[in-house]
């Protein structure tokens, strides 16, 4: 990295717009193939999909470090990042998390997911590092499975400036049954 760079984020990511030469390109090939996969209700590859994302880091001139977020999120929405989310369902109910309160947190509250950058389709461990980290220490994963896939961002056309995003969800079973409510604080 050049000293006049920065590294914006460090993602699984595929870029969904190109540059050739001078001219600008809108959408990648492999971005437009996911895209009417999902239109026209085709099957997805994963295998396929997940061979053309990588773990990157993307560098951006040090001009725009301090710029502001809407400047930084129009910079991300050049790419698609591929995450692995982990739902953890028993008894019809759906167990939510209350998001850790992080430095440059974008959304707070609860969510029913936790998500992970994907390394590939087999490996949850981080996934699973995050979930340890929310249930109880006696309580252990009995087993992961893939459940369905999440999207955001796939219009017909690229005029949207914001990163797209492309979960796997994965079904968590436990071998035990979660408490009914835990203290946030805990």
């Amino acid at each position: 990295m050049k000293k006049n760079e920065f590294i914006l984020d460090r993602k699984v990511l595929l870029p969904r717009m190109a540059r050739f030469g001078k001219r600008f390109d809108p959408e990648t090939r492999m971005w437009r193939d996911i895209k009417s996969c999902v239109t026209d209700g085709m099957l997805l590859d994963w295998g396929q999909i997940t061979r053309e994302f990588r773990f990157a880091e993307m560098v951006c001139p040090k001009s725009v470090e301090h710029t502001s977020r809407a400047d930084h999120m129009h910079l991300k929405g050049l790419f698609a990042f591929l995450q692995m989310g982990y739902i953890i369902v028993a008894d019809d109910r759906v167990a939510l998390f209350n998001r850790q309160k992080k430095k440059n947190v974008i959304t707070r509250g609860y969510s029913p997911l936790i998500c992970s950058s994907a390394s590939g389709l087999q490996d949850h461990s981080a996934g699973e590092r995050k979930l340890k980290e929310q249930i109880a220490p006696s309580i252990a994963i009995a087993k992961v499975e893939p459940f369905a896939v999440a999207f955001t961002e796939l219009k017909a056309d690229a005029s949207d400036s914001k990163p797209a995003y492309l979960w796997l969800l994965h079904k968590v079973t436990l071998n035990q049954k979660l408490p009914r409510s835990r203290s946030p604080t805990s």
